[in-house]
């Protein structure tokens, strides 16, 4: 993998979630049998903000939803945490796992980063991706990029072009298949974690994409996000 330079890319959030499995639409050749996402369309993503998900969501991370998750969440939502699922602090995702999760078999904590050539395009165009939805808040994405916060030390797992067509992380490349796409238009080839090797491929797949949104992927914001895996307690 090409040297990264961390000053270069802002946080775009914390993630806590779990391996996907490899469905039938995927490649067998291009992809791994279990692979990492951020995206809420083929990942799960565990929940933080009690009334945006459903009970399924938290079972699926053995978490209760009791009054102890929802007093915790209303002081922390739009302080350290926001909508739907972004945790803005890495201290944060971890407070939140040793509190919350008492199951922590195929857990990751991934952080998400945002190369400094996508946050102004991205911001800017934010608002427009939300005309229609009922709350006209701001969503935790934008938040957190706006803020332009450093991204801690880990280790880099690799690119996710992903896509924000509500202001949040919605879809991946990988939801439509475009593994295949990616390889035999330009030898771009996902890594054993699922994610591209390199800023150039990610840059030069969120490109193609953009040029017909609604053919290649879904419509909305496309970007590569860096990818770094952080361990679910602090170390000394």
């Amino acid at each position: 993998m090409a040297t990264i330079h961390l000053d270069d890319y802002v946080s775009a959030g914390y993630y806590i979630t779990k391996q996907i499995t490899r469905t039938d639409w995927h490649s067998t050749e291009l992809l791994s049998d279990r692979f990492l996402s951020v995206s809420h369309c083929i990942a799960d993503i565990a929940p933080i903000v009690y009334w945006a998900n459903s009970q399924k969501d938290f079972d699926t991370f053995g978490i209760e939803l009791t009054p102890e998750l929802q007093e915790w969440c209303s002081d922390q939502f739009d302080k350290t945490i926001g909508f739907p699922d972004v945790i803005y602090h890495l201290q944060t995702a971890r407070d939140f796992i040793a509190r919350f999760i008492p199951q922590k078999d195929d857990l990751f904590l991934l952080g998400a980063g945002l190369h400094k050539d996508f946050i102004e395009p991205f911001l800017l165009v934010e608002p427009t991706l939300r005309m229609g939805v009922q709350d006209e808040g701001q969503r935790g994405l934008a938040h957190i990029i706006g803020q332009r916060s450093p991204l801690p030390e880990g280790e880099i797992l690799g690119y996710e072009v992903v896509c924000s067509d509500f202001g949040d992380i919605n879809h991946s490349w990988l939801c439509n298949g475009l593994e295949k796409d990616g390889w035999e238009r330009f030898q771009i080839r996902p890594n054993q974690h699922g994610f591209i090797e390199t800023y150039a491929e990610a840059k030069t797949l969120t490109e193609f994409i953009m040029t017909d949104p609604a053919i290649y992927g879904e419509p909305g914001f496309y970007m590569p996000l860096l990818i770094i895996k952080y361990p679910l307690e602090q170390t000394l």
